[in-house]
Order: C-alpha cells, then sequence, then structure tokens
C-alpha cells in the first residue's frame, strides 16, 4: 500500500529535515526535457510533507543526482530527525559545487587471479619480452 505525502510550499531554514534529494525528473508542464528538483521532506506533525522547487534544465548541471538523509528510523519506529533544512541546504549547496568522486568500478577478481599466477610462472621461467618501445626482463 503505498502512503500519500502531503505537499507544502514553505519551509523554514531550522525545521526538522528527514532527507533532501536533487533528482532529474521530466518537466511537469510540457512533457519535453528533463529538470533537475531539489526535493525536501520535512516533519509536519506526525507525518512528512514534500516540497518541490525547480533549480532548471537538467543539462545545465554537471553533476550527479545526490540523496543527503536528515535522519534515521528510531527503534521506536518513528524518525530521529538529525539536521534542519538549512543544514541540509548548505551540504546540498556544496555537493553541487564540488566534483562527486564516484568509487571506481569493480575488478574483474578472476581475471586478475589468472593474470598474476601467469606473470608468477613467467617469473618462475625467467620469461623476458622485448619489443619495439617496451622491454621487461625477469631474471631468476
Amino acid at each position: 500500500m503505498m502512503k500519500l505525502v502531503l505537499g507544502t510550499l514553505t519551509l523554514s531554514l531550522d525545521e526538522p529535515c528527514l532527507g533532501l534529494s536533487e533528482v532529474n525528473l521530466p518537466s511537469p508542464i510540457d512533457g519535453m526535457g528533463w529538470r533537475r528538483y531539489q526535493v525536501i521532506y520535512v516533519m509536519r506533525g506526525d507525518k512528512a510533507a514534500e516540497a518541490r522547487i525547480d533549480l532548471g534544465p537538467a543539462d545545465s548541471f554537471t553533476q550527479e543526482e545526490f540523496r543527503i538523509p536528515g535522519g534515521v528510523m528510531g527503534d521506536n519506529g518513528k524518525p530521529d530527525i538529525c539536521h534542519s533544512v538549512g543544514q541540509l541546504l548548505e551540504i546540498a549547496e556544496r555537493l553541487r559545487e564540488s566534483p562527486i568522486q564516484l568509487p571506481a568500478p569493480p575488478q574483474d577478481l578472476q581475471l586478475r587471479l589468472v593474470q598474476q599466477m601467469e606473470e608468477a610462472l613467467k617469473w618462475k621461467r625467467g620469461q623476458s619480452v622485448s619489443g619495439p618501445h617496451f622491454s621487461k626482463e625477469r631474471s631468476l
């Protein structure tokens, strides 16, 4: 069952914030193109409310989309809010200005193991390789 999230048009910088995201979504006005939205979730009483701020055309942003959590789920099943709207807006501004370092793609460990075993065998044999621009000498 999907829960309905209330919408809001007003935010206070010191209001408890569940999270902030900057995501690319299709334009609701003309249905053409993509826009970058800042989606902010705040607590209003015991319910979450969502505010969406249109930041402009998605292709004018060089940074990847991101999500910043503002709290965690407590043991009692209710959110434990750790940050305010103002704090998450400041973090989002910094993320937008500085490049995000994506993790290196995972290596094929099986291939690396085979390559390492082949290299060890070549060292054991003392097998050297040379070419026009490269040479590698292996000696016992």
